[in-house]
């Protein structure tokens, strides 16, 4: 009887090792799988990164290593434009997340997986519970930046100048700012150009006698403004009655010579911010100035003589010159 208990305790040691060997085994190559795509992802090796973030999800999902592979995977498939496989992936972060962090985050990554799918009225759900219930999150200020580029899209121009506003307030070092402050110059652009009504704005009714270029100087704007806001082309007549949108315009500019920065400002409030080239060693004056000339693709004279035409590379001027 002592003999046979022995055998089994024996046998059942044997097992128990070769199960637990078998899974450390396992283990150690979920590990080294891992290792591996975070390496690739490193090198910038996206495709192949992704694809062994997947073994190591399928095989060990709730696992540290397994987590953090779906969290990579969720961020990957998006920029792969898989498209289903971002849905899932996001909906499996979703189904996983406990901690208010990961809430926002899965949430978010839901919003770009509909977003590259092209269902914006989904996905502007997702950045909105992101902005206004996780306000506080690593992620808020991506999502308020997406949710902006959604209004864009819809041509809902003040809505997004708006969620950019806000973005510039609560999140300044945010690492998307450079593109916050670009979006936000585009979205200005868009409705200068458009019909949407602006703070800024108002209808003009057209009188007797009125032409495109005598309402521009009444208003002290530009004839091509007034045509491209009011969708008139370079010869169309306006009509007594015609309803114009007319913004009240009033420029100004200030240029930063440590950032090689221009900044318009309208009405003294930020309009759109252009990188801009000035004179080396210091030499561009500082003060207040008018801008006395405006030069499309200009070409350049170097000093001590010789004219450098656009587009030549010895040519450091750029599209525009303004002469002050």
């Amino acid at each position: 009887m002592g003999r046979k208990l022995l055998l089994v305790l024996v046998v059942v040691a044997l097992v128990s090792g070769g199960v637990g060997g078998a899974y450390w085994v396992a283990t150690l190559q979920v590990h080294n799988t891992f290792r591996e795509a975070k390496d690739l992802l490193g090198k910038g090796n996206i495709p192949q990164a992704a694809e062994l973030f997947e073994k190591v999800y399928r095989k060990r999902p709730a696992s540290a290593e397994g987590l953090e592979s779906l969290v990579n995977l969720c961020q990957l498939s998006s920029s792969l434009e898989q498209k289903d496989k971002s849905i899932a992936f996001a909906k499996d972060f979703m189904s996983m997340a406990r901690t208010d962090a990961d809430k926002a985050r899965a949430q978010y990554f839901m919003g770009t997986a509909l977003l590259s799918s092209g269902n914006l009225p989904e996905a502007a759900a997702a950045f909105e519970d992101v902005a206004s219930n996780h306000a506080s999150s690593d992620v808020a200020d991506d999502a308020l930046f997406f949710l902006a580029r959604v209004r864009s899209q819809e041509g809902k121009y003040l809505d997004a100048k708006q969620l950019l506003q806000t973005a510039i307030e609560r999140y300044p070092d945010s690492n998307l700012i450079a593109q916050i402050y670009q979006d936000f110059g585009n979205a200005n652009v868009a409705l200068l150009f458009s019909q949407i009504p602006t703070p800024t704005s108002e209808q003009y009714s057209v009188v007797s006698g009125d032409t495109v270029e005598g309402i521009a100087k009444k208003f002290r704007t530009t004839p091509d403004i007034i045509r491209e806001a009011n969708g008139l082309p370079g010869s169309a007549a306006i009509r007594k009655g015609n309803l114009l949108k007319i913004e009240k315009i009033k420029f100004s500019i200030v240029v930063s010579k440590s950032k090689n920065t221009l900044t318009l400002l309208n009405n003294g409030e930020l309009f759109k911010i252009y990188s801009v080239g000035t004179g080396r060693s210091n030499s561009t004056p500082v003060g207040d100035f008018k801008i006395t000339t405006k030069m499309l693709n200009p070409p350049w004279y170097k000093p001590g003589g010789g004219l450098i035409p656009f587009g030549d590379k010895g040519n450091l001027l750029g599209t525009r010159w303004l002469g002050i």
